[in-house]
């Protein structure tokens, strides 16, 4: 006969208490069972329970983390500092007609200024907007709309005065300098409008160089023949055209395999041909990598790419909208 929800409770804080752990978020398994079969669930067959049982051991034996049921009686797991997310979903434990609330990259009331008294300026009055992994976000606006000043926040390069920027569940706000150089290295790759390459190392150097950095890089033999760099492979920076050295310096940001591509006005300095090339190399890296791109341009075709386009004026979203009519990178013209 299964435990009531109050007797698994009672016996879970009760080996809680044995345990030293912490009573109200930490519950074993007959905690979990019973919880469960409140639920409008179908009762687990055996094999299920098997699975069940292996599941929460490792959850607990490896990796530390507390079950606990929220208050949406949902099944889900906590980790430090990471938050929360379902955990049966693969399982098909969830109910099909709840949604995942977790979105990939959170962007909340992101607030940010310079100067103090009279000269002071606010850059950014409270931006808003959330991404799903793998998304293409264009972000468009004139000069002085804030839009490098938040490409800038989101890559932890420059820190908000208020608000809160989550990407995978990590807040950069509660990160120290050494958490937020791991955030950089483990999330991040940087398209820049000028190319920063190292001049006295070759191509394939300068792309290796972005290798390093990541814990699960891309082969640079491979990027280099995607980016079609493979031939130019030995030449220094000095002895390449604007756009083989910005097909360089995505190499590099790419090599790393990061979460997240920022590209900070990437064709800025290229003519209209060598533009498009660039952007669809971008567009490429999206769909081979499935690296989630957010975009800073203020050419006003470049929107018509992306999955959202997000538009900033005076420091404010004046928009945020999903694009039904996607263009590939070869049909843009401006």
């Amino acid at each position: 006969m299964r435990p009531t929800s109050s007797e698994a409770r009672n016996r879970g804080r009760a080996d809680t208490a044995r345990g030293g752990l912490e009573g109200d978020r930490t519950l074993d398994l007959c905690v979990a069972n019973a919880a469960l079969s409140q639920l409008s669930y179908k009762p687990m067959s055996e094999e299920y329970y098997t699975i069940f049982f292996l599941y929460c051991q490792e959850l607990f034996v490896l990796f530390f983390w507390n079950i606990y049921i929220d208050k949406n009686k949902t099944m889900c797991y906590n980790v430090s500092k990471v938050g929360y997310r379902p955990l049966f979903k693969d399982m098909m434990l969830v109910k099909s007609n709840e949604r995942d609330d977790f979105m990939f990259i959170e962007i909340c009331d992101i607030k940010k200024a310079f100067g103090e008294g009279e000269s002071r300026v606010d850059v950014l009055k409270g931006i808003s907007f959330e991404l799903e992994k793998g998304e293409f976000c264009v972000l468009l606006g004139p000069s002085g709309s804030g839009k490098s000043t938040l490409l800038n926040i989101i890559g932890g390069i420059d820190r908000a005065d208020s608000g809160h920027i989550s990407i995978g569940g990590e807040k950069t706000a509660d990160m120290n300098e050494k958490a937020l150089t791991r955030y950089r290295r483990k999330h991040l790759g940087y398209i820049f409008q000028m190319y920063n390459l190292i001049p006295n190392l070759n191509i394939k150097e300068n792309i290796e160089v972005g290798a390093y950095l990541g814990d699960n890089p891309l082969d640079v033999d491979d990027i280099l023949k995607t980016l079609g760099l493979y031939e130019h492979r030995h030449k220094l920076p000095n002895q390449l055209s604007g756009g083989q050295q910005q097909r360089t310096a995505i190499g590099r940001a790419i090599v790393k395999n990061p979460d997240i591509l920022l590209c900070d006005e990437p064709t800025g300095a290229l003519d209209y041909n060598t533009s498009k090339e660039i952007l669809k190399l971008i567009e490429t890296v999206n769909q081979k990598y499935g690296s989630t791109v957010i975009m800073v341009t203020h050419n006003d075709a470049i929107k018509n790419m992306a999955d959202r386009v997000v538009k900033l004026r005076d420091g404010v979203i004046r928009s945020n909208k999903l694009n039904e009519h996607k263009q590939s990178a070869d049909e843009l013209e401006w």
